[in-house]
């Protein structure tokens, strides 16, 4: 499967900047954004990001490392 990594900046509502990756397949969202995005790998076949995934919960917002 095809994948595309798109990187742009996003305003945040409190006047805050945020780098947000994106991986599209096809036309679609594949995976959800990773926040504040560094590349770690780069090989051949595959390209290996690490950064923050947002996950809404009852008791608030939280911020998991992903890679």
């Amino acid at each position: 499967m095809e994948s595309d990594v798109r990187i742009r900046i996003v305003l945040q509502p409190d006047g805050r900047s945020v780098r947000e990756a994106i991986c599209f397949a096809l036309t679609t969202e594949a995976l959800p954004p990773l926040l504040e995005p560094q590349l770690v790998g780069l090989s051949t076949l595959a390209l290996g990001l690490e950064g923050y995934e947002e996950a809404r919960t009852p008791s608030g917002i939280v911020f998991y490392r992903q890679g």
